[in-house]
């Protein structure tokens, strides 16, 4: 929908853009491309509709694995019973999912964050191995 003021500009309603039918009006040049016209060979980043990145997905991840791992190693309670139960086999795969999370996840990170990563990885192997050898 357009109208022109007193003043000869043209007013456009561009509410509702997403519908083919409301960009009629513009010129050819201004008409948004449909998916067919795009060179893209993926379709568009959903990020912006999820509000969380990659770099977030994998954090998230990495924390509960983190996590994971203490409680399969007898160092935590489970936050929903309350019980420590040891798993050491439940802990090293937790852990060497955490630590392939976290090379992926250096990409992200600058080297102070590189470094508590590290770190983070390296108290888990320690802790992993001071268990398997009590």
């Amino acid at each position: 929908m357009s109208e022109t003021d007193e003043n000869g500009f043209t007013i456009v309603d561009r509410r509702g853009a997403n519908d083919e039918a409301s960009h009629d009006h513009l010129p050819e040049a201004e008409k948004p491309e449909t998916p067919a016209e795009t060179s893209e060979e993926f379709p568009p980043d959903t990020e912006e509709k999820s509000g969380l990145s990659a770099r977030d997905h994998l954090t998230t991840c990495l924390e509960i694995l983190h996590q994971g791992a203490w409680m399969s190693m007898g160092l935590v309670a489970d936050p929903t019973n309350g019980e420590i139960r040891v798993d050491l086999n439940g802990a090293r795969d937790a852990i060497d999912c955490a630590v392939y999370i976290a090379e992926k996840l250096e990409y992200y990170l600058d080297e102070s964050g590189k470094r508590e990563i590290r770190n983070l990885i390296t108290d888990l192997r320690m802790n992993y191995a001071y268990q398997m050898n009590r």
